[in-house]
């Protein structure tokens, strides 16, 4: 109750204050342009919303919007792997020292994991409203409004946005019937019963700062799957804006098994791990249908069919489907792998060694 109050209480202050968290981490994992892309879409976008005015009548939530006040705080976080000149260097082709429109910071951080360097910019974070968006996903036209727009709703304290797959070659397209939603033409604000994505995700200061991504030991994706099992069992509804979209770009086509193997096993350590845990035992935020007692097959079995249901949502043509379904057997035979080995071996497959295999999130 305590923390409901302090969130309507920051809703009925006169203005809102908005922070975007960006780890540097995986703009070294794309090509430069995209990271640019990402920044300039950014600044963009923020602009645009300390612009607006009385008189755009079309924007969602338009009163709710113009309480949002300069500047935003940008806090970009990066361990020792990269040079701050260098981030500074390319920070500074986007956002000029006289931009008012903008506070921003660069923290570095000790070596560190992902959901790591996410927190660590949390707790530097002064706003009302705090986003994390990453360095290599595309914000798409009105992203920072729509999801903004999520928290005029007093009930909404976390919200997710739609996350898709740039989809131009036939690479890319088979790997976005894989995995990830598909662009939409809605805009509305709904519950949300999956896991959502932690790349560009928004939560309010007070609750996000009561949970915090949980430790995840060696695991680079289980953070947000922890978080939602936490939020589920403290009766935090989670939301989606279907509006609200950011372009994820396609894994290196040489780091396509090395995903699949390591979902495998992130999906077998969450199993491992709930078995210890009577919250995630008894409130896991999802629901997972088996096929033979095997979590892992039952998504495997529906993805498969899932290739069938919307391939022509991604441009993929009747003559590519045998390609699709190629792509489906090779990245499941890898989930199964490392499902299996992680069951076999959890020790050793938790260990940090395994770590630099990770090159795609």
């Amino acid at each position: 109750m305590k923390l409901l109050h302090k969130i309507i209480q920051m809703y009925n202050k006169g203005n809102i204050t908005a922070a975007i968290i960006m780890e540097w981490e995986n703009a070294g994992l794309v090509e430069s342009s995209r990271a640019r892309n990402v920044l300039k879409e950014t600044v963009a976008q923020v602009n645009q919303l300390f612009d607006l005015s009385e008189q755009d009548k079309n924007v969602p939530e338009l009163e709710y919007l113009l309480k949002y006040k300069a500047p935003l705080e940008l806090i970009v976080t990066y361990n020792e792997s990269f040079d701050s000149k260098d981030i500074i260097r390319f920070l500074s082709g986007f956002i000029g020292p006289d931009n008012p429109n903008f506070k921003l910071s660069l923290l570095s951080c000790p070596p560190t994991k992902y959901f790591e360097l996410k927190n660590h910019g949390a707790e530097h974070a002064n706003a009302d409203i705090m986003l994390f968006l990453d360095s290599d996903v595309i914000p798409q036209p009105n992203f920072l409004i729509y999801l903004f727009s999520s928290f005029a709703n007093t009930e909404v304290n976390v919200v997710g946005a739609n996350v898709f797959v740039e989809h131009s070659t036939l690479y890319s397209k088979s790997y976005a019937l894989i995995n990830f939603d598909f662009q939409s033409d809605e805009t509305d604000v709904i519950p949300s019963y999956e896991i959502p994505r932690a790349n560009s995700i928004a939560f309010r200061k007070e609750l996000f700062k009561t949970y915090k991504f949980p430790p995840t030991g060696s695991s680079f994706k289980l953070g947000i799957k922890y978080l939602m099992n936490n939020l589920k069992a403290g009766g935090i509804q989670v939301y989606a804006n279907l509006g609200a979209q950011v372009e994820h770009p396609v894994p290196l086509a040489k780091n396509f098994l090395t995903r699949g193997f390591f979902h495998g096993r992130d999906e077998m350590m969450l199993r491992q791990d709930n078995k210890k845990s009577q919250i995630a035992k008894s409130k896991s935020y999802y629901k997972q249908d088996t096929f033979f007692g095997i979590s892992e097959l039952s998504l495997a079995y529906h993805r498969f069919f899932r290739i069938f249901k919307n391939y022509k949502r991604v441009n993929v043509s009747i003559f590519e489907l045998p390609f699709a379904l190629c792509m489906i057997l090779f990245y499941y035979s890898a989930v199964a792998l490392g499902y299996l080995l992680t069951m076999l071996f959890p020790k050793q497959l938790r260990s940090d060694k395994f770590d630099y295999l990770i090159m795609a999130k």
